[in-house]
Parts: C-alpha cells; sequence; structure tokens
C-alpha cells in the first residue's frame, strides 16, 4: 500500500549552490528529502566540492529529526556516463521534499 502525502514540492534545476557563502540562506523547512538516482550526476557536473556543498544544503533544508533518503550510485556506474560530460551543464536535477 503506498502513502499518500498531500504536501510536497518538486524542485528542479540545479540544486548546488555555486558557494558556501549561499548556504547560509537556507533555512529548515522540510521533514524528509527523497534524493534517488542524483549523486553520480551531481558529482560529474560539479565535482567533489559540489557533493559535498548539495549534502550540507539538504542537512540544513531538513529539520531536527527530519530524514535523507539517499539512493548512491556504484562506481561502476560512472564508466558508463563519464564521456556525457559534455551535456551535463544541461541536465536537471529534481528531488521530492516533505
Amino acid at each position: 500500500m503506498l502513502h499518500s502525502f498531500s504536501v510536497y514540492d518538486l524542485l528542479q534545476g540545479d540544486y548546488v549552490p555555486s558557494s558556501d557563502a549561499d548556504l547560509s540562506r537556507q533555512c529548515e523547512e522540510y521533514d524528509v528529502i527523497l534524493a534517488l538516482s542524483v549523486t553520480k550526476w551531481i558529482h560529474l557536473t560539479h565535482g567533489d566540492a559540489g557533493l559535498k556543498r548539495s549534502f550540507r544544503r539538504m542537512f540544513r533544508q531538513l529539520r531536527p529529526g527530519g530524514k535523507l533518503v539517499l539512493e548512491a550510485q556504484s562506481w561502476a556506474s560512472y564508466k558508463r556516463k563519464k564521456k556525457l560530460t559534455v551535456c551535463l551543464h544541461t541536465v536537471h536535477f529534481a528531488f521530492i521534499v516533505f
């Protein structure tokens, strides 16, 4: 049985803040962040620094006791996608947050 959520936001676009300074404006607003199949794309597009910044943003967006549901992607999947990096700047990420 699927649970129906009546309140959620679908965030689209580049989720990674452009700098650490942008994180200071982030506030607690969600109980759950669902991030499926996005870590590889963030990593390939923004590198290690961007991946770390996106995790810091998620942490700051979660209310106390909030949960991050994250699907980590295997290193093996990087090999298949590493040649796509020229196109990655047009890729948009989608997060569902409750």
